[in-house]
């Protein structure tokens, strides 16, 4: 990463980067959040936003990827070498289900037939669906409310 990609990242994050995960959080469509906050930020932005921070809560995995949480640890040998270490945090989310999901592959074969599937969705559902940049793969997608509604809606058609 460079400088002003990280640089880029923290401005965002402090101006907007909050407001938008609470925001999705609270429920909201990607229009409502974007009309609510205190400056111009463009949809594909909040988009990117609540890609990352679907990842980063472990809520979207991709294949090989590690559904547990952990934290880094520092430790200090006896002679006084710093080293780093990875350890799994025992959390509440341990028994989480995951579901398979492949609404990239939905999207691109037929996105019609998709977005009618979806036709009986909230706003903020479908465009979860419609404007996140799923991959064209199958990823494990955290089993709570909002995707048994989605995948309810789309065994219907």
């Amino acid at each position: 990463m460079t400088f002003k990609t990280a640089l880029k990242n923290f401005t965002f994050d402090m101006a907007a980067g909050g407001a938008v995960r609470h925001m999705f959080d609270s429920g909201m469509d990607f229009a409502q959040i974007t009309h609510r906050l205190d400056f111009p930020v463009p949809e594909s932005a909040v988009t990117e936003e609540i890609w990352r921070y679907l990842k980063e809560t472990k809520t979207v995995t991709e294949e090989g990827e590690d559904t547990k949480p952990y934290e880094i640890v520092k430790e200090t040998g006896p002679y006084g070498r710093t080293s780093f270490r990875r350890v799994p945090v025992a959390s509440a989310s341990d028994n989480a289900e995951y579901v398979t999901v492949s609404f990239g592959k939905m999207k691109y074969k037929d996105l019609k037939g998709f977005e009618a599937g979806l036709s009986g969705l909230s706003q903020a559902d479908r465009d979860y669906c419609l404007k996140l940049p799923w991959p064209l793969k199958d990823v494990k997608h955290l089993k709570n409310e909002r995707i048994v509604r989605i995948l309810e809606a789309l065994s219907v058609h």
